[in-house]
């Protein structure tokens, strides 16, 4: 699903206080345009959590749900894969993350993005995506 994101950039004047001054607001000024589509169906479809559990299952490594857990700061310890999708599912589904579960996504785009690239995926260490 594709989004166009539309951006106005205006000077700001001596003393102007409108606008975004804290870089968390602005994140979710973004996030809910990104993500109101998938948040006004959230609780909507009961398989959407066994989708998502699907997702993680088949397509992550045990080193890339960790990675993902070390990013939100969750407990790895002791964990199989199978918590490890579990306790993801359940961080990312808790609205309150919106914030932090948007900003992960969209940078690990960006490292998909980079290694794609002929020229810098010689720079990119990161084995997580």
């Amino acid at each position: 699903m594709t989004h166009n994101i539309f951006y106005e950039i205006t000077q700001k004047k001596d003393g102007d206080t409108d606008g975004i001054h804290d870089i968390e607001a602005y994140v979710a000024e973004i996030v809910n345009d990104d993500y109101s589509e998938e948040n006004s169906s959230r609780n909507e479809d009961p398989s959407r959590i066994a989708a998502i559990e699907l997702d993680y299952m088949t397509n992550y490594t045990v080193k890339m749900l960790s990675h993902i857990l070390d990013y939100y700061k969750l407990s790895k310890r002791k964990l199989n894969k199978t918590e490890m999708v579990q306790i993801i599912v359940i961080f990312e589904d808790d609205p309150t993350n919106e914030v932090i579960v948007a900003t992960r996504r969209q940078l690990w785009k960006y490292i998909e993005r980079l290694r794609e690239d002929e020229y810098l995926s010689k720079f990119v260490i990161f084995d997580g995506v």
